[in-house]
Order: structure tokens, then sequence, then C-alpha cells
């Protein structure tokens, strides 16, 4: 931590309404806990915030003193972002007040409230917003990275029913934002994590929900897995919004109406939800019933209050988490062979894989309407590893992330922001997707020296020349053209075509042999390239090695092997691509690579012989 004084610290001591706490004090170890027992952070200084007041005093006393800065909410966020090792927390838990309008239909939150509390006192009036499925989760977090549970299906994510928010931004003013109001950081904020500043309130919508719901749970035996799911992804495709069924696999808990055989045991979970009466669900329930012979199940009115609360007992904080997240529009049936496997080798009792489904009013706002941009999202998927030993810690990430990359060709590469662990900064870009250059953007008017960094970090725009297209900003050129590597390395091709403009040209060293040489035209051509370029040769290994963007240009260098499928001859190659990109978007992309290598491995002859690069050629 950068050098402070007592005298400071007393100064901002006394300044405060909430609490100073530092190492020692009797309430530091509680301080420093979080949901996630795997992060173990020691901030130098951590400021309970009794007020707006305390939030911008402690804001500023970090930014004057140029300390590193967390801010905790809830506590819940999987990577830990509520803390900062040697830096100064600005906990918020302590700000819990909800005040509902039932006449207008508003809630009115402070950012230390969870979904309980929220929950608690929307419920008196019959009302509710989309939240999450854990009530000890902190409102704030959830909605500022999107937000979805049960109801989303119904009526949108947290972020589509958020009306306006107050905060503090890095500079320590307060502003109201709404879609009046500081539109662009209200767009920002609705998906953008904790980048822009630290909200203090937020004004939701409600709607009428409860006080009871229908809902339940539906348990499978593992050995119908596979005919249940895709039993299940048929219904998905006519079922009504007001409907959400999820599936879990996971060992099977003690629940009261399985038999004691049961517990312990590998099974398929479908938990069942619908703000709708009994009777205007039954026929559903009775048709997945009959998906196979259920070991057990309990589907009927309850309260709502109730159902948010009944995963609880499965997320209790102090346990070791780690997770990995995919989204996907559709699962095939190699994608739930995927699933099924490695449920069946869950490393502890207590992980889970699940599939979250969206769609229907979650699915309708456009994808730049706001930050969060996953509206072609139906199914997220999540692989919860959970445990309580750090000695197991090795076997159980390895487990997650070897799921993680079996499961990677069937999804879409894009990921939920709240799902991301401390160790996949690196994602950052794929949460937000064409999103990102404008979040960039906002963030370099609003939070230029990025003070709010400890989270998934969107870093501030570094506009460079201006040209007749605008702004050059060569991170973000470089970002773009990472992201389209990476998406041809996981096999995503439309998504590396959709960052291309469709006037764009696609140039390879011309070649009589090589199938897939010459120039391509548009979006259409570069299509072409990919296919012929898959029909002839299988990857074997490609390695972008540097990134080096300059103006409207990004070159990237790097090795690779490939098998010539007619010839079944091998080759490597170094190779240099130089990209030019406009407003964001590739416009050409020249690729240079030994053309000879290539041509001898493509050459009818005998089979398997190498062939060795000896040069670069365009």
């Amino acid at each position: 931590m950068n050098a402070v004084t007592n005298d400071q610290l007393d100064e901002l001591r006394t300044s405060l309404r909430g609490q100073l706490i530092q190492p020692g004090d009797a309430d530091y170890e509680a301080a420093r806990t979080i949901w996630n027992g795997m992060i173990d952070r020691r901030p130098a200084i951590v400021v309970r915030c009794a007020g707006t007041a305390d939030v911008r005093t402690a804001l500023a006393f970090a930014r004057d003193h140029g300390l590193r800065l967390a801010v905790r909410s809830g506590g819940h966020n999987i990577a830990g972002s509520a803390l900062c090792d040697d830096g100064l927390v600005i906990d918020l838990s302590a700000m819990k007040s909800v005040q509902i309008d039932p006449a207008q239909r508003r809630a009115y939150v402070e950012s230390g409230a969870t979904l309980h509390d929220f929950d608690h006192e929307a419920q008196a009036f019959g009302l509710a917003t989309p939240l999450g499925i854990n009530s000890t989760t902190g409102v704030a977090g959830l909605t500022l990275g999107g937000g979805f549970g049960w109801l989303s299906r119904t009526l949108g994510l947290a972020v589509d029913n958020l009306l306006a928010a107050d905060l503090i931004t890095a500079d320590g003013r307060h502003r109201h934002v709404s879609a009046t109001e500081h539109p662009e950081l209200f767009w920002a904020i609705r998906g953008g994590g904790g980048n822009f500043g630290v909200v203090t309130r937020f004004e939701f919508q409600l709607h009428p929900v409860g006080p009871n719901i229908t809902a339940g749970l539906i348990v499978f035996p593992s050995a119908e897995a596979k005919t249940v799911l895709a039993q299940y992804r048929a219904l998905v495709d006519q079922m009504p919004d007001d409907l959400t069924v999820w599936a879990v696999l996971r060992k099977a808990p003690p629940l009261p109406f399985l038999p004691p055989e049961v517990h312990g045991q590998d099974v398929l979970v479908l938990p069942i939800f619908s703000r709708m009466p009994p009777d205007a669900v039954q026929a559903t329930i009775d048709r997945i019933a009959g998906f196979g012979k259920p070991l057990g199940m309990h589907v009927g009115a309850m309260p709502y209050l109730a159902w948010q609360q009944m995963f609880d007992p499965l997320l209790t904080p102090g346990a070791r988490n780690y997770w990995k997240s995919h989204n996907f529009t559709q699962i095939s049936d190699p994608a739930i062979d995927t699933i099924i496997d490695y449920a069946g080798k869950l490393p502890t009792p207590q992980c889970e894989i699940f599939l979250g489904l969206l769609g229907g009013q979650a699915g309708r706002p456009a994808s730049g309407d706001m930050a969060y941009p996953h509206r072609d999202a139906l199914y997220v998927l999540n692989v919860h590893t959970r445990w309580e030993d750090p000695v197991d810690d090795v076997r159980c990430i390895e487990w997650a992330r070897d799921f993680f990359k079996a499961t990677a060709p069937y999804a879409t590469g894009s990921v939920y922001v709240n799902f991301l662990t401390q160790d996949e900064s690196e994602r950052t870009a794929d949460a937000y997707g064409a999103n990102y250059q404008r979040l960039s953007q906002i963030k370099q008017q609003y939070d230029p020296d990025n003070l709010f960094r400890t989270n998934q970090n969107i870093r501030p725009a570094t506009p460079s020349a201006a040209t007749g297209h605008g702004i050059i900003n060569t991170q973000q050129n470089k970002q773009v053209v990472v992201e389209g590597y990476r998406d041809f390395q996981s096999g995503h091709i439309q998504k590396l075509l959709d960052r291309y403009h469709d006037d764009a040209e696609w140039s390879t060293p011309e070649s009589d042999v090589v199938p897939f040489s010459g120039n391509f035209h548009g979006k259409s051509g570069i299509a072409q390239f990919f296919a012929k370029f898959n029909d002839s040769v299988q990857t074997i290994r490609f390695e972008p090695k540097q990134f080096i963007a300059e103006g409207d240009k990004v070159v990237v260098t790097g090795d690779a092997s490939w098998l010539a499928k007619l010839s079944g001859r091998t080759y490597d190659s170094p190779w240099v691509h130089v990209l030019t990109l406009r407003e964001g978007k590739v416009a050409r992309f020249e690729a240079y690579y030994d053309t000879a290598a290539s041509e001898r491995a493509f050459q009818p002859g005998q089979l398997g012989q190498p062939s060795t690069a000896t040069g670069l050629h365009h």
C-alpha cells in the first residue's frame, strides 16, 4: 500500500458515519471474508459505509492516496472482486434499505441489499422483479452483470427492469442515471459490471408475482439423462414464456421426497418454475414427468419467498468454488453426450453442472440495447465445482477446465460476465462482444485512470489519430483481432466472420496446387475460403505468437502444423498475417507463409512425407 500516515487514517475515521476497519481490529477477519472460500485477500483499509457520503469520502481517499480500490456489496462474486490486497475496500453491506412503492410498482434498493432483503419487502405487496436463484446473493453485483433467474423468461433480466440508478463516478460526482439522464452511462451499467462507478441505489420496475407460485423438482436417474435431455430440448422449442425449466446434473441431495437409497446417486434434476397457478401448467408438468421414470418429484404451489431460498443449503458461504461457463443457442447431441460424460465423474459430491434456460422475454431486446449483449443465449451452462479441502484444489479445477474445453466446440464463445473466475480476465471481451468497444469509450470518459479495475475489467480506450472514419484505437483493433483468432481456434467461424466488413478482402499466396489459395471478396468469399480450407487440411497446431497493433493495422506472427488431407502429409510453417481494420472491423486480411512447403504437402506422391518451411511468401 502507498504510505498513509496514522494522522490521515484518523482524519478518515472521524469523517465517516460508518466504520473504518484495519488489520488487527476485531471485525477485520469478518470484513475480509466473502462467499467463495478460495478468495484470501488482505485489504489495508475497509470502509463499511453508512451512506452515500461515506462512499464519496472513501473513494476520494483511495483516489488521492493512489490506493487500489475494491467495492463490496453482497460479496458473492465468484472471482472475489469484493476484495483487494493492500488497498481500500468500499463495503456497502450495511446499506440494505429496500423501499417499495406499490402504487407505482417501483423498488428503491440500496447496494448492500441481498435478494432476500429485496424479496422480503416486495413480496409484502405481492410484487417482484427478475433476480437470481440464491437469496444470499447481492442485488448490486447480480444486476450490474445482467442478472437472470426464475422470472427471466417471463419478465426479462434484472437490467431489463432497471429504471434508474444513483452512482458515484471516479471523479467523486454523484450522478442519477436513466434513459434520459446520462443515457450512455446508464447503457453501460446495465451489464458492464462495476467498471463505471459505485452504485449506491437502484430503481427497479416491479411486477405482480406470488405470494404463491408453482415450482418444484423432478428427479431422474442418470441412466435416463440422454433421453430426458433430448425431450427437454424439444420441449424448450414449444415452451411458453410463463414457464421455466432448468437442467441440473449432480449427486442427489437428501431431499425428503427421494428414497434414502437414492441419496448420493448421480441424477438429473429438472427444476420447474412458473408464476402461474398449478392448474395452468399441470399438463406440461405431467409431460415432463413422462420423459422417463422419475426417482421422485415434488411440484406444486408454494410461496415465492420459499422457492427463492430453496437452493441456499447447496450454496452456503465458506466452501471453495471454481466455475467455468459457456453460452449455447442450442444443445446438440454431442454436447449432451459430453455433459453426461463429465457429470459421471464429478470430483466431489457438491459439484454440479447446470443449464439455466433463458429465451422468452430475456431474448427479445437487441444485443446493443444495453451493455449486456447475449440475447441469443438460450442456455447458460455453468460448471459449478465446489469442495472443502484445499488439497483438492488442483483435481477439482482441472476437472472444470477439462469439461469447459470439451464443451467449447458446441458453445457460442460468449460468456456471462458474473460467471467469470479470477483467472479468466482474457475472456472479458467475450462477455461483451460487439459492445466492448463502446464500453471502452465510456470507460475512458468516466474512469480514464481505471480506478475501478478490481473486476472483470474493461480498459479505458486510448484514442489516437482521427481519420475520415472516426477515431482509430489501436488497442481496440488488437482486441478485435485477438478475439477473431480465438474464434478460429474454437471453431466459431461464423463469429469470426462477424468481425469482418461485408466488403472485406482476404488474400493468401497464389498457388495452382494449394486448394484454398488466392483472393476472396466479401464475407461470402471468406466463407468459401474456410470451406475449402476445412476440406483440405486438418489443423494439428496453430499458435499465434505476437500481436502488434499500429494505426489501423494489426500484424500477427505465429507458426502452425497442418495435415494435408489428400496426400496425408504434414507440413510446418511460420506465418505472418496483416489485418487492416476500419471502424472496429476487419477490412482486409493478408497472409504470408511458405508457399513451397504448402505445395509440396499437396503434391501427389508417397504419403506421410513431411514438408518443411523454408521461407515466407505472399
